[in-house]
């Protein structure tokens, strides 16, 4: 059975769109540099979780979050702010108060010990949902429009099919990767014309959350996804592999930063 992207993209990124933050980091040029981050729940308290690079050069005050709302001119305050260049992974601490109010009533993603990765066998399908450079519709410091984006594909590259340069610098416990080469995509996903998915662009998507999916269910009245990691950008040396960072490791920094037990 062959599934259409076009129906992930639109059924699949309404659903988890909810959980997305775009953000622009005003230390990087005029028009800043834009990101993308997880809005997230943990033992009670509200983060961000996005890739550090995205932040790179920036005091608390340049960065400038939105939470996936059209008309946003609040500036939030950060209590805390950690980052971890080997994961290339960096958590913003929000104030429960203030996301309750802008975000009236729409809950973060809540994240608990239940969603380390293990065997998943339902789930067949990786998404990766964030706000790409070309979506961006127009900024300034404080009001942001803009689009989010998702790039469906089938799986994980396999460990045993990564570049001999990758398996030298990144640990598959840390990391997973994703490729965007025609010959792994898988055959199940397809655009309207029937062909391989067009339109796999991942600039400007750092940060991204990737989720797991059921192909095959997606259509349904309410699509079940799971988070899996953060997209923390791409194989200089193979830009079509992205390498994203484990959700058991967030968990672990998590749990080491703040004393959780998740």
């Amino acid at each position: 059975m062959q599934i259409n992207v076009d129906i992930i993209r639109s059924k699949l990124n309404f659903k988890i769109a909810h959980h997305l933050a775009f953000i622009v980091n005003w230390a990087q040029g005029d028009r800043g540099a834009i990101g993308t981050g997880l809005f997230a729940e943990i033992s009670e308290r509200r983060f961000l979780i996005t890739a550090k690079h995205v932040l790179k050069g920036a005091t608390d005050d340049q960065i400038y979050i939105n939470l996936g709302l059209q008309d946003q001119h609040h500036v939030f305050r950060k209590l805390d702010r950690w980052e971890n260049a080997h994961l290339d992974l960096a958590f913003i601490e929000l104030d429960r108060t203030e996301t309750d109010f802008i975000r009236d009533g729409i809950d973060p993603f809540s994240i608990n010990a239940k969603q380390r990765r293990g065997d998943k066998p339902k789930y067949n399908g990786l998404a990766i949902c964030g706000y790409p450079k070309t979506y961006w519709i127009k900024s300034n410091p404080s009001y942001v429009t803009a689009g989010s984006f998702t790039i469906a594909l089938q799986h994980p590259l396999p460990t045993d099919q990564w570049p001999q340069r990758a398996k030298d610098e990144y640990d598959p416990e840390d990391f997973f990767l994703v490729s965007l080469r025609e010959e792994d995509l898988g055959q199940q996903l397809v655009d309207q014309d029937g062909k391989l998915p067009s339109g796999l662009d991942p600039h400007g998507m750092s940060g991204s959350p990737v989720w797991l999916f059921d192909i095959n269910t997606v259509n349904n009245e309410n699509p079940d996804y799971g988070f899996c990691g953060i997209l923390t950008g791409y194989l200089t040396y193979e830009p079509n592999i992205l390498k994203c960072t484990f959700i058991n490791k967030i968990i672990e920094e998590f749990e080491r930063r703040y004393g959780f037990n998740i």
